[in-house]
């Protein structure tokens, strides 16, 4: 499994001590299950987005950048790691939803009409 170059040591660092949601789960971890659970996790779409938003936000200093989603910040059904709006939120990445984008940006047509 290869590690994203995109990731860089202080987001490795948070994903151990602020990325985790569920830590009864991580203290049933050995080092190396985690390491291959972190692995998973930089290597998943919800992380890929998030460090593209980042990459976005730094490149684009005087534009604001959200991050559509319409995952909940409710339950995390036991996974490891927090949610998009949740790791979105320890990093100062605004969220917002599909319809809430629309009413933001009205220009935007979508031709269904």
């Amino acid at each position: 499994m290869r590690i994203n170059p995109n990731c860089s040591g202080k987001v490795f660092n948070m994903i151990k001590n602020q990325f985790i949601a569920n830590s009864f789960q991580f203290r049933k971890l050995s080092e190396a299950e985690f390491e291959v659970q972190k692995a998973r996790f930089i290597e998943s779409a919800d992380a890929k987005l998030i460090m593209y938003c980042q990459h976005l936000i730094k490149d684009n200093p005087d534009e604001r950048i959200y991050l559509v989603t319409e995952e909940t910040s409710g339950s995390n059904d036991l996974k490891l790691f927090e949610k998009i709006s949740g790791i979105c939120n320890i990093l100062d990445i605004p969220v917002i939803t599909v319809p809430m984008l629309f009413q933001k940006y009205p220009e935007v047509d979508l031709g269904f009409g």
